[in-house]
């Protein structure tokens, strides 16, 4: 989503809404007052970027600390804990050689805008996820104790609609969000689609702001107060290409850690082997210490 042209009210009163809410979670824990603090020096900066990207002058103005990800293992490079340990592939293609999702998701036409590409990807996982051969089949999800679902109006939906009232239509969407909702595991995913080319080098706007608004919802809810880290893992499509993008405020540290995936590209090599890797981060162990 693009704020660039955001009104000054309008910041205002985003910016107002994270005080309020501040002093809200007072009563809760010194980790989410901490959180609120970084948070709202997060969502301030956002609001005053006009490129689509943080540039390692952002990162360190914010206090964005970025790494990368091991695809395979979940372990990022700076030898931090793991939050999601990928779902074994073998064992994905056993499931998936029973419900056969192939049938019902036609991968990558030509012809669509980046956003709509990016959209059908994300939506390939999902339906793949989901699908259960003539109704008989256990579904891949259903093999976990994850569940998908829509993107609650909190967790950035109301962020669109001033965009939407002035005409603009927003240049990301998250597609849907993936979610235990067992009021115990404070790890949560997205699959966000967006306009902006990906690049090695650099975090998205919008992958940032999916990790800020999703945490800052989550920590509103009173069963997750005990947790001190919220893991929040976005599936970033962009026209072809996906990566994995994870990150958590550090309420000890006062900053935000990132960790980004090398970019998958679904021109080159098989498409099939690709979706199976994005798929067993759809479905991932939840690991990793997060309590206070």
């Amino acid at each position: 989503m693009d704020l660039k042209n955001e009104p000054e009210e309008n910041q205002a009163v985003s910016e107002n809404l994270v005080v309020t809410h501040r002093r809200k979670v007072r009563l809760y824990s010194v980790d989410a007052n901490r959180v609120v603090d970084i948070a709202r020096h997060v969502w301030i900066g956002l609001l005053k970027r006009r490129s689509a990207y943080l540039t390692e002058k952002t990162l360190e103005r914010l206090n964005i600390k970025c790494t990368q990800l091991d695809l395979s293992t979940g372990a990022p490079s700076d030898g931090s804990e793991i939050f999601i340990r990928p779902f074994p592939t073998a064992r994905i293609h056993e499931i998936l050689a029973r419900t056969e999702p192939w049938h019902e998701c036609k991968l990558l036409e030509k012809g669509f805008t980046r956003q709509s590409t990016a959209a059908l990807i994300l939506n390939c996982l999902v339906e793949w996820l989901t699908h259960n051969k003539g109704g008989t089949e256990k579904r891949l999800i259903n093999y976990t104790d994850w569940h998908t679902r829509s993107m609650q109006y909190s967790e950035g939906e109301r962020l669109y609609e001033s965009e939407i009232r002035d005409g603009r239509g927003p240049d990301w969407s998250v597609e849907k969000v993936l979610d235990k909702m067992d009021g115990l595991t404070p790890h949560v995913s997205c699959l966000l689609a967006d306009t902006a080319p990906l690049r090695d080098a650099q975090l998205s706007r919008a992958e940032m702001w999916c990790i800020l608004r999703i945490t800052y919802r989550r920590m509103k809810l009173r069963e997750y107060r005990k947790h001190r880290i919220i893991p929040v893992t976005v599936i970033s499509a962009a026209d072809r290409r996906v990566r994995i993008v994870q990150g958590y405020f550090d309420s000890e540290e006062g900053c935000v850690r990132v960790r980004k995936s090398p970019i998958l590209d679904f021109d080159q090599g098989d498409v099939g082997q690709k979706i199976i890797l994005l798929l067993s981060w759809c479905i991932g162990d939840t690991v990793g210490h997060t309590k206070a």
